[in-house]
C-alpha cells in the first residue's frame, strides 16, 4: 500500500484509481471501472504506487532528446492583476492554442472548484512572482492547459542510462516517449528510486519542441 487499479486496455488515465490504502476504496475501485465498461469480464491492473515527479522522456536507440516536466494549469502573481486577467494574459502566448501542444487555460467548473479549495477566487490578486494553480491533475494537464518544463540539462547522466536499456529492450523500437517518475532526478538513480511507466510509441514530440518553459527541441 498505497497501490493503483486502472483498466489493461485503456488510455489517458481514464479509470485510473490512485492512492488506495484501505480494501473498501479498492472495491469501490473495482466496482467503478466495472460499472464505466459496462462489463464483469474488463481485465485490470494492480500496481504498488511509487511517489515522484513525472517525466517525459523522449528517446531514440542511441540518444536521449529531450527531458521535460508536465505540470497542471497555474499563473505566476504580480500583484495588480486577478487571476482572472492573469490567466486571459497566458493564454495570449503565441505557443498556446491552436496547432500547438500548450493549450489555453480555461476556468470552467473544475479549476474554479480547485481554486476555492485553495482559498481562491478568480477575482483575486495573487502578490508577485506567487504561483497559484488551477487543476491539481496530472495525466491530463498539458490538454487542459498545463505547462512543459524542459529538464533535459538537470537530469543525471544515470537517467540515460535506464533508458537507453529500456530502449534496447524493446525489439524494433527506434524512438518512443517514455513516462518515467523519479524521487530526484538530479540525483544518481537506484532501482528504488525511479520507475518507467510507460514506453509510448507514438510520443507527441510537439511537448518538447514548444516548452513553456526552458531551450526549445529542434
Amino acid at each position: 500500500k498505497p497501490i493503483v487499479v486502472k483498466p489493461i486496455d485503456s488510455s489517458l488515465a481514464f479509470n485510473v484509481h490512485a492512492n488506495i490504502k484501505t480494501l473498501s476504496k479498492y472495491i469501490s475501485s473495482i466496482k467503478e471501472t466495472f460499472a464505466y465498461f459496462g462489463e464483469l469480464n474488463q481485465d485490470l491492473i494492480v500496481e504498488e504506487m511509487f511517489i515522484g515527479t513525472e517525466y517525459r522522456i523522449l528517446a531514440t536507440r542511441n540518444k536521449v532528446i529531450g527531458i521535460m516536466s508536465r505540470i497542471p494549469a497555474n499563473i505566476t502573481g504580480d500583484g495588480i492583476h486577478t487571476i482572472e486577467k492573469l490567466v486571459e494574459i497566458k493564454n495570449q502566448h503565441p505557443w498556446r492554442g491552436g496547432k500547438y501542444a500548450l493549450k489555453e487555460i480555461m476556468l470552467g467548473k473544475h479549476e474554479k472548484s480547485h481554486l476555492n479549495k485553495s482559498g481562491w477566487s478568480i477575482k483575486d490578486i495573487p502578490s508577485k512572482k506567487q504561483q497559484v494553480y488551477l487543476l491539481n491533475v496530472s495525466p491530463f494537464n498539458i490538454d487542459e492547459g498545463g505547462d512543459t518544463i524542459d529538464c533535459t540539462t538537470i537530469a543525471h547522466p544515470s537517467v540515460t542510462k535506464i533508458i537507453m536499456r529500456a530502449m534496447r529492450a524493446v525489439p524494433g523500437l527506434t524512438w518512443a516517449g517514455m513516462d518515467f517518475f523519479s524521487k530526484d532526478i538530479t540525483k544518481p538513480q537506484k532501482p528504488t528510486d525511479y520507475i518507467i511507466l510507460e514506453i509510448n510509441t507514438s510520443p507527441n514530440i510537439a511537448w518538447q519542441e514548444f516548452p513553456a518553459v526552458g531551450k526549445r527541441k529542434q
